[in-house]
């Protein structure tokens, strides 16, 4: 028995300590086991309620699972382009709440006379934008689905291009946007085809 005497020697200062905690913790701990009776009655009473929830809200969220499942791949899609959705909604506050003065005589939808509201907007035309061309314009560096930071090239040798095909080598070289890893599943590509979430 020595040796294992010997060994609970280090650790036997520490059982007093041990035995005083577990006093003080055995008065909340009956309070609590006094309680338990009435939590459990409370149980039984809601469980059944519960049940009957979770049950009539199965149909509602059958309903609601295909959709969910369109859903939320577009979001992840969206949120990949957050950076850009902001400085668009800043852009369109600008846009919309242009105003300057006017030859007008009376009020009009909460602008006073004297002041008119107008769209602050550039568009580009060119020789292609009224009708079709048979043959691609060289400075063509057209990008319908940019990738998510792809704006921020602008400043570093251009705008990458969905195509470079036919353009030449224009005035600017195009620079063709390569496959973007879109990840959330969805095979690295130009376009992302997003494909409904499992369940």
């Amino acid at each position: 028995a020595k040796p294992s005497l010997d060994a609970l020697g280090p650790v036997a200062p520490l059982a007093r300590p041990a035995l005083a905690d577990l006093t003080g913790l055995s008065g909340p701990l009956i309070r609590l086991l006094a309680r338990a009776p009435g939590v459990l009655g409370e149980a039984n009473r809601a469980l059944p309620d519960i049940t009957t929830f979770v049950r009539g809200a199965r149909p509602v969220v059958n309903s609601l699972l295909p959709a969910a499942q369109q859903l939320a791949p577009v979001i992840n899609i969206v949120a990949d382009y957050r950076s850009q959705l902001v400085l668009g909604m800043a852009d369109l506050a600008g846009i919309l709440n242009a105003q300057s003065s006017a030859n007008t005589t009376s009020d009009a939808l909460g602008v006073p006379a004297g002041q008119a509201k107008y769209l602050r907007q550039v568009l580009t035309l060119g020789p292609d934008t009224m009708w079709g061309q048979t043959t691609r314009s060289p400075a063509e560096r057209t990008n319908t689905y940019f990738a998510p930071g792809a704006l921020e090239a602008v400043g570093h040798g251009g705008e990458q291009a969905a195509s470079c095909a036919g353009t030449g080598s224009g005035n600017v070289p195009c620079q063709l946007q390569p496959a973007y890893a879109w990840g959330h599943g969805i095979a690295a590509s130009y376009y992302p085809h997003v494909t409904a979430a499992r369940p």
